[in-house]
């Protein structure tokens, strides 16, 4: 009996080894960084698409694919050009001025349909095209772009000619006229530029007319592009803090003040606190951070086994400044790159978080 106790301690402890081991290896070769790209597309539908164009067949969206990543290869400066002319998904009134989906992307975000996407996107370099990839939607020519992005709260005065954002519910209408708005607007900035962050947050609460305005405003964090151009360029035109405005939109008339881009990147386990703190120590056990991150992904795929599993194994969470309780957040950010954070408790379960960003 004695003899078979130590065979089998023997066997636990040459298995934990290989384990730790395995995990070490797999730093060196280490495909997890980074954790975001950036990407736009020409995308380019067929008569088989999830949102079918009949007048193509999907022969002759693969060939024009592929003419037209030659072309964006060839001539690099003539990308955007191309997606204005063909992109199946850039149509619309700033059509030029803001950059197609995918956006910005985080590692293990898009779905299976879509993963061959995320893959051309995280094995391309900067300024590279690849494709045409194929996925449910058609055929996409991708170009890897540096992140740019933007944080920024918001007051909205509406007028009768303003139009909704897209997305949201239907804002109140109101009889005031396009001059009315911007004289009210000049008022709010001259409040909002003597108050600070919460009391700028204040002030969008009682006075702005975007749904955002229970938030305080907040639009968070945006790629550049992604809202209307002249937005997009008051905010960049701004130091941190500052506040500006008036801006006209298609919405109404803004007043808006830059934030910090403040944001963390994490891993995540949910699970009983009694399994996760098993799973940490177990971490803890690895003090390189890239051998750590290894093997939190191969912990979350041991939990969440198969696709469509939810949340994804290997997915990455991107943790904005305010969009979180401010327990979690407060913990999350105190994190260093690399840290695991305690077992943190919440209404239904329990969670473990790695810092990766």
């Amino acid at each position: 009996m004695i003899g078979a106790r130590a065979r089998l301690r023997a066997s636990v402890a040459a298995v934990a080894l290989g384990w730790l081991a395995s995990c070490e290896r797999a730093e060196e070769a280490s495909t997890l960084a980074p954790h975001r790209v950036a990407g736009r597309q020409i995308l380019i539908r067929h008569a088989r698409s999830f949102d079918p164009r009949p007048d193509r067949t999907l022969e002759e969206a693969r060939a024009l694919g592929q003419r037209l990543a030659r072309e964006a290869r060839d001539h690099p400066d003539a990308f955007e050009e191309l997606r204005r002319s063909w992109s199946d998904d850039s149509r619309g009134e700033n059509d030029g001025e803001r950059p197609s989906s995918p956006g910005i992307v985080l590692r293990g975000q898009l779905s299976d349909d879509l993963a061959p996407v995320e893959v051309a996107l995280f094995g391309a370099s900067i300024g590279e095209v690849v494709g045409p990839v194929e996925t449910p939607l058609g055929f996409h020519v991708l170009r890897r772009v540096p992140i740019r992005e933007l944080c920024a709260a918001h007051i909205l005065v509406r007028h009768r000619d303003s139009v909704d954002p897209p997305g949201v519910p239907p804002l109140p209408v109101t009889d005031r006229s396009r001059e009315e708005a911007l004289e009210r607007a000049t008022t709010i900035l001259v409040e909002a530029r003597h108050a600070d962050d919460d009391g700028f947050a204040e002030l969008a609460r009682a006075r702005s007319e975007a749904i955002d305005r229970f938030s305080g405003g907040r639009l968070g964090i945006v790629p550049r592009g992604v809202l209307p151009p002249a937005l997009d360029e008051a905010i960049e035109s701004l130091a941190i803090g500052e506040v500006g405005g008036p801006v006209e939109t298609p919405f109404g008339v803004h007043v808006v003040r830059r934030l910090p881009v403040e944001r963390v990147l994490v891993r995540a386990l949910v699970a009983t606190r009694d399994e996760l703190e098993r799973r940490r120590a177990r971490l803890l056990e690895i003090t390189r951070a890239g051998a750590r991150e290894a093997a939190f992904v191969e912990e979350e795929r041991a939990f969440w086994s198969g696709p469509g599993s939810f949340p994804p194994a290997g997915r990455v969470h991107d943790v904005q400044r305010g969009a979180y309780p401010a327990s979690i957040e407060g913990a999350l950010f105190a994190l260093e790159i690399g840290e695991l954070s305690t077992v943190t408790d919440f209404e239904g379960g329990a969670a473990l978080f790695l810092r990766v960003e």
